[in-house]
């Protein structure tokens, strides 16, 4: 079997269903590969080191199931920091706005989780999702994982260099002018 960073989330859920793997484990492996390579990529702008090995031993806890109603059941994701998540900083890449933590998670957030999915943490977005190279000189840059003296794109980058890198299988991201076709 390939490394679980390495598989995608039919293969991950198919993982789960025959019992080669467990949330908790796909969790550990995406956390250990943020750890080794988001200080050079800067993807993310905080990873939820505690709260998401927790949520996938819930998961696994509970008597939720990869057969369930729960489509995401224990697959690590990524949000781009435009969108809230209740607790966690939330600042749209502005350093006007670096102090604030979200007070909700946005609806679509919330949708996520009813769906089994396992936050990880927030990703690095353009300023107020207005520009399309997600480097900000105070806030810190977000580097192409495959060449880091190249940009991953924006104002989804962070997003796009989580999954390019392998941190996580899947992350959210929002497109107005290419944010998400560019990278």
């Amino acid at each position: 079997m390939a490394e679980l960073w390495e598989l995608s989330v039919h293969q991950l859920l198919d993982c789960y269903r025959t019992r080669q793997t467990s949330p908790s484990e796909v969790v550990g492996s995406c956390l250990d590969r943020i750890e080794a390579l988001d200080s050079k990529v800067g993807a993310f702008r905080h990873v939820c080191f505690e709260e998401a090995r927790t949520c996938a031993e819930r998961l696994e806890n509970n008597s939720h199931s990869v057969d369930s109603n729960k489509p995401l059941y224990g697959i690590p994701i990524a949000i781009k920091e435009l969108f809230d998540v209740k607790d966690l900083p939330g600042c749209y890449g502005s350093e006007v706005l670096k102090n604030r933590v979200s007070k909700a998670d946005a609806e679509v957030v919330r949708r996520l989780r009813d769906a089994g999915a396992v936050i990880v943490g927030v990703t690095r977005a353009h300023e107020f999702g207005w520009g399309i190279t997600t480097q900000h000189r105070t806030l810190g840059i977000t580097r192409n994982p495959w060449d880091l003296e190249r940009v991953p794109g924006g104002s989804s980058g962070g997003s796009a260099a989580a999954v390019a890198a392998g941190m996580v299988p899947i992350a959210l991201a929002s497109d107005t002018g290419g944010s998400i076709r560019q990278p």
